[in-house]
Order: structure tokens, then C-alpha cells, then sequence
């Protein structure tokens, strides 16, 4: 699988940004934002579901491409 060229510039700026310091953990995001403990809870299910939806398309394009490849 080869990575667009704009995908490769987002990955280029990420790396610039992270050598710069230009980073925040997720409890750094939470609280600059104000979330209540109660909104603060939902975000991280919200994260979570994310998160878990992310992981299964990342895994289901592998398998598919395992697939392409046989």
C-alpha cells in the first residue's frame, strides 16, 4: 500500500510538530477545554469508541489487502 502525497505531507508536519513541542497529552486537551468529571467520563468512552473503530477498519483493510496480495 502506498501513501498519498497528502497523507505524506500530514505525517511530515506531525513529525515537525512533535520536535517542536507542539504536543498535549489528553489530560492536558481535557482540561484546557473544561470538561466537567461527568463530561469528562463521556469524552473518554467517546475516545475509547473511537479508538476501537479506528482499530477494527486499520484491521479490516489489512486483511483485505492480505486477501488482494493472495
Amino acid at each position: 500500500m502506498e501513501l498519498s502525497k497528502e497523507t505524506l505531507a500530514k505525517i511530515k508536519k506531525s513529525e515537525e510538530d512533535i520536535k517542536a513541542g507542539r504536543v498535549y497529552t489528553l489530560e492536558e486537551v481535557k482540561k484546557e477545554i473544561g470538561l466537567t468529571e461527568n463530561e469528562n467520563s463521556e469524552f473518554d468512552q467517546s475516545v475509547q469508541h473511537i479508538q476501537k473503530k479506528k482499530m477494527k477498519e486499520l484491521w479490516d483493510n489489512e486483511q483485505d489487502s492480505e486477501w488482494d496480495e493472495a
